[in-house]
């Protein structure tokens, strides 16, 4: 692990600490959105029993399911990013 006795006052080395820091702080603050999805299903779920019209109910349900195929997605990508998963190339 890098510290900061590693580096001596130069502008590319604080560079290079500041994109460190600034991708940690990216990657953690996309953790805090993991389980999102699970927020959709509950919705998705709710909405089936409801008693709205058809058409209303279909279309509030084609939106969640979006959102929850985004949420996905968003996920698997922060897994891979944070190396959680791997992606055979």
């Amino acid at each position: 692990m890098l510290s900061i006795r590693d580096f001596k006052v130069n502008p590319i080395n604080i560079i290079v600490i500041t994109s460190i820091s600034v991708e940690n702080m990216t990657v953690s603050r996309k953790l805090f959105r993991l389980f999102k999805w699970l927020n959709e299903y509950v919705q998705i779920k709710k909405l089936l029993t409801s008693d709205y019209s058809k058409i209303d109910k279909c279309l509030y349900i084609l939106t969640k399911m979006a959102f929850f195929m985004y949420w996905v997605f968003d996920n698997l990508e922060i897994l891979i990013k944070i190396k959680f998963l791997r992606v055979p190339i």
